[in-house]
């Protein structure tokens, strides 16, 4: 995949396309994405948030990243993650309004 173009960028192939919907079809990370809509958080906070194992939601995390939909960077000694501005990412969003 060449930068600028894939999954999140808003261009890619049809394959490319269902890696990245295939990816934000999980329920877990779903709720990742509504957590870091109300601001970035690291990996304990989301764990506490969504009531599930650090390792399990790291492992999320790292699909998320993948598909650039996340991204991370390290403050006060701790890594945070926050959403990134990929028109996937708006998509999914957007979705997301009309869930609980």
């Amino acid at each position: 995949m060449t930068p600028g173009h894939g999954p999140g960028t808003g261009t890619g192939t049809v394959e490319e396309i269902s890696d990245l919907l295939r990816t934000i079809a999980h329920p877990t990370r779903l709720r990742i994405l509504q957590c870091l809509r109300d601001g970035d958080a690291c990996v304990t906070e989301l764990s506490a948030m969504l009531d599930v194992p650090m390792p399990y939601v790291s492992h999320q995390l790292r699909l998320l990243r993948n598909a650039h939909l996340v991204r991370r960077y390290r403050s006060g000694g701790r890594m945070y993650y926050a959403l990134t501005g990929m028109p996937a990412v708006t998509v999914v969003l957007e979705i997301l309004r009309f869930c609980p």
